[in-house]
């Protein structure tokens, strides 16, 4: 591969010079902040004023703040202190998160291309696209890209480009994917994540093309973020409506303030899609290593679906997607070609995006496990990552095939008869049928309308035996004509 991208940021912060980066140790970290979460009760000024510190920022709706510390404090150690501070719900550092592309040393992440190269992509086909617009093209669905903003003057984005001014980061420049014309993290270039938010937005754009892109800006036109920054952003991205959230970016680190941000999104109902990093690691980024909060990891592979040479691989990954000589979107109306798995998560973004439109009941892990059940197997073409590039290689057509509903696993006689005759006393399964199973059953495992009191309000014996055979009111003996027309009356059908 030609010798065209600059090398991954984590590695080129040690001369930073504003913020100072601290990579002493790993993960690299902001020097002299630390993040908090208070409790309701405590004045953030107050407590601030107790540290000899300063509040930089905050996320007040959250109870989150940014303390701007004494230089003479040792971040590590005031943090381990603030654990048993009764005043502090959590503390951590203010950790490093950047725009995660693939090593080389060039000025700008892309390469300059033209309108027929951008037509002519494999991947739309590759991944079904073509098909999947037939049934949905993501109508109503809010996309947030975390980035370096979007320019939303491109002719291919007009009218897709939705949202007040959310930007993050600190000077000119707006959402606009513009530079500063500085080389803020002294690596001897100069704005070279200029683009990248344009270029993910338009393959967005692409995979669900009547969904509506939120731009947030959270990197600076040198691609560089921070763990605080990227929390910010995904209270934003929901507080401004959005349905799907794009991070084609991530940090080595863990940060709470990360988590917390995740497990909001997942209460929710908002899916986030992360790129998995390009350092050809076992060890896949954050968040989209955080399976375990609901987030979608993607990987890079090719249109074949062989692994991207330079793309982390784990098993906690949901779905890999094309990543390798991708082309897209570049500000000033133009078009270019790139490698990265920051490329390969806004195919995944959009086919989110496209479920979600077609079941807008579907919640964000149902959406991860459909992408994933109907990804295209891979395993075959990497012997070397069985199973570390999530479940296959997307398909954007066949999870809009399925139903909407997931029906739940079927009922088994024991099941059923789970309670052995007594509501108050569960036991082993007796193989009879009494009306206190029946109640407890419905309780515990029904999913339709409820029972008469009001939607979803426990059942009792009026309820099951309402029937009565004949329809004259509940005499408290369980039939099978009771049974057929609870059913029928407030299940979701046979």
């Amino acid at each position: 591969m030609p010798n065209r991208f600059r090398p991954l940021k984590l590695m080129l912060l040690a001369m930073a010079a504003q913020p100072a980066i601290a990579l002493a140790d790993e993960p690299p970290f902001v020097r002299h902040q630390a993040l908090v979460r208070l409790s309701p009760s405590t004045s953030p000024e107050q407590f601030a004023g107790s540290l000899n510190a300063v509040i930089a920022d905050s996320i007040p709706a959250r109870d989150v703040y940014l303390l701007q510390l004494n230089n003479q404090v040792d971040e590590i150690a005031l943090v381990a202190g603030l654990a048993s501070d009764p005043r502090v719900v959590w503390s951590d550092l203010n950790f490093i998160a950047d725009d995660d592309v693939p090593g080389g040393s060039t000025q700008s992440f892309f390469l300059a291309s033209i309108r027929s190269v951008y037509d002519a992509s494999p991947v739309p086909d590759a991944i079904d696209l073509a098909p999947a617009h037939l049934v949905s093209t993501g109508t109503g669905i809010v996309v947030a890209v975390l980035d370096s903003g979007v320019d939303a003057a491109h002719p291919l984005l007009a009218q897709r480009i939705i949202g007040p001014a959310l930007h993050l980061v600190p000077g000119p420049g707006g959402v606009a994917d513009v530079g500063d014309g500085l080389d803020n993290d002294n690596d001897g270039f100069i704005d070279e994540a200029v683009g990248h938010g344009t270029f993910v937005a338009g393959l967005i754009a692409r995979a669900a093309p009547a969904a509506q892109i939120l731009p947030i800006r959270v990197l600076d036109s040198d691609g560089n973020s921070t763990s605080f920054r990227l929390a910010q952003g995904l209270y934003l991205a929901m507080d401004h409506g959005a349905l799907v959230v794009n991070l084609s970016l991530g940090t080595t680190a863990d940060p709470v303030v990360l988590r917390d941000a995740l497990l909001e999104a997942r209460a929710r109902n908002v899916t986030v899609v992360a790129s998995a990093g390009n350092t050809d690691s076992q060890t896949p980024l954050n968040p989209a290593n955080l399976a375990a909060l609901g987030v979608i990891g993607v990987p890079a592979v090719d249109q074949f679906g062989v692994k991207a040479a330079f793309s982390n691989f784990g098993p906690g990954l949901a779905v890999s997607a094309p990543g390798v000589q991708i082309a897209s979107l570049i500000p000033g109306g133009g078009f270019g070609t790139a490698d990265g798995s920051s490329f390969a998560a806004p195919w995944v973004a959009g086919a989110a995006a496209l479920l979600r439109a077609r079941c807008p009941a579907l919640t964000p892990d149902e959406i991860r496990e459909r992408l994933m059940a109907e990804s295209t197997p891979i395993n075959a073409l990497n012997p070397n990552h069985v199973a570390q590039l999530g479940a296959g290689m997307l398909n954007a057509l066949r999870p809009l095939q399925g139903p909407c509903i997931i029906a739940p696993p079927a009922c088994s006689l024991a099941d059923i008869t789970h309670i052995g005759g007594s509501a108050d006393d569960p036991g082993a399964p007796d193989g009879q049928l009494t009306v206190d199973d029946l109640i407890v059953f419905v309780n515990a495992f029904g999913w339709g309308q409820g029972c008469p009191a009001a939607p979803g309000a426990a059942c009792n014996v009026a309820d099951v035996t309402d029937i009565a055979n004949s329809g004259a009111g509940p005499d408290g003996q369980l039939t099978v004509d009771d049974i057929i027309a609870f059913v029928n009356a407030y299940g979701d059908g046979c």
